[in-house]
Order: C-alpha cells, then sequence, then structure tokens
C-alpha cells in the first residue's frame, strides 16, 4: 500500500513539474506578444484631436480613426 501510495505521489509530482513548465511558457508567450502590441501601438499615428471643452476628440472606432469622434470630457460627437 505504502508503495503504491509513493508512486501515485511521484506520479502527481512529475504532473506538477509538467504544469510549472507549461505556466512558464505561457506566461513567456503572452508577456512577448503583449510587448509586440505595445511596439504596434507606439508605431500608430495619433488621430486625436483637442476639443472646445479641453478634453481629447478621439476616434470612436479603430478600425475607422477618420469617421466619428467624441469628447471623452464632454461626450461631444463629430461626424467627418
Amino acid at each position: 500500500m505504502f508503495f503504491k501510495k509513493a508512486k501515485r505521489i511521484k506520479k502527481l509530482e512529475a504532473q506538477v513539474a509538467d504544469l510549472k513548465l507549461d505556466q512558464d511558457y505561457l506566461l513567456h508567450e503572452l508577456n512577448f506578444h503583449m510587448e509586440v502590441e505595445d511596439e504596434d501601438k507606439d508605431n500608430e499615428p495619433d488621430h486625436s484631436e483637442p476639443c472646445h471643452c479641453g478634453g481629447t476628440m478621439t476616434p470612436m472606432y479603430d478600425e475607422h480613426p477618420n469617421w466619428i469622434k467624441f469628447c471623452t470630457t464632454c461626450d461631444e460627437r463629430k461626424e467627418m
């Protein structure tokens, strides 16, 4: 009985070690992709412009930055 439990414990410890490696790999991949996305965002042009209230007119849709803009302060909308 003791040997079965010891064998089961070793098997579970090996599975935990595998999961730890998988977790480390996934965290590494996630960090890598987040860095790539941050670099892409840095390369994008800024389509915002000042609003009359002092806020910022920001594009409503990332895919169409010049279509509709809204103010982050007064919620005014402007169609281009």
